[in-house]
């Protein structure tokens, strides 16, 4: 009786893959989790912005990836949550012997690779990823979604057009006219769905700067009200913390960013 609940239970999980983790990765913005798992889900996240680029240079025709839109809407939402998470543990961590106790190793490590024991130059690189990314990136790839999505609704009637004028000429069959009608409408629902999809990508850096902000005066706050930290000793924390966070957060978004870029700049 107990196998066959667990093969019921694993059979769900299998079906509905998909729901099941968009419900997980929800919990994760109200729900506290282990620094293990936030460092796991870091990984995991940084993994996943590599396979999706991986993906997109290996796609012939833009419009193949026709699931990209939901990816990124996806990935954009675990990301938001890992952002929140990590946040949540920065802000409640313990101040003992001089230092926050328990704080993601992932955030840490990016903090001393970044900035090591220079606050200044970790800033200055940060600043510099964040603007290369909103300037030139993501708006970039979102006004080519835009422009694409555009362009790809108003040549649609031509297309269809010359498609019947080809057929009723005799160069193609039925058959193939119906395919490449069907190419010419999976290019409009692509291009239109990427045009949403780019506002989740500049949506997505937004959040994550203005988390980014709050870490930042937040930790000031805690630190010197409520953990008793002197003025530096808080900066020099959470500013550290906040570096590593951000960096950890927005190296991901960098990454979907360009991979959006290059497959809407592709050949159509």
């Amino acid at each position: 009786m107990a196998n066959e609940s667990r093969g019921k239970i694993l059979n769900f999980l299998q079906s509905n893959i998909v729901p099941v983790a968009i419900v997980l990765v929800v919990f994760l913005l109200f729900i506290p989790i282990p620094k293990v798992l936030i460092d796991l889900s870091m990984i995991l996240n940084l993994t996943l912005a590599i396979v999706i680029l991986l993906v997109v240079v290996q796609m012939p025709r833009p419009s193949d990836f026709q699931t990209f839109p939901r990816v990124i809407l996806l990935q954009t939402l675990f990301s938001l949550a890992i952002n929140i998470s990590s946040t949540r543990l920065i802000l409640t961590g313990n101040f003992r012997s001089g230092r926050l106790q328990g704080q993601s190793s992932m955030v840490q490590a990016f903090a001393n690779i970044v900035a090591g024991n220079n606050i200044v130059i970790g800033f200055v690189i940060f600043i510099i990823l964040i603007v290369v990314q909103v300037l030139v990136v993501t708006k970039g790839a979102g006004r080519v979604s835009e422009v694409a999505a555009r362009f790809s609704l108003d040549s649609m009637n031509q297309k269809l057009f010359d498609i019947d004028n080809r057929l009723n000429s005799g160069a193609i069959d039925e058959a193939q006219a119906e395919i490449l009608k069907a190419e010419v409408r999976r290019d409009i629902d692509f291009y239109s769905n990427m045009d949403g999809s780019s506002k989740f990508v500049s949506g997505n850096v937004k959040a994550g700067i203005f988390i980014t902000v709050v870490n930042l005066l937040g930790g000031f706050i805690i630190g010197m009200v409520m953990n008793g930290m002197s003025f530096q000793n808080a900066l020099a924390t959470y500013s550290s913390l906040t570096i590593g966070d951000g960096l950890t957060s927005q190296l991901p978004s960098l990454i979907i960013s360009f991979a959006t870029g290059l497959l809407v700049t592709g050949t159509k």
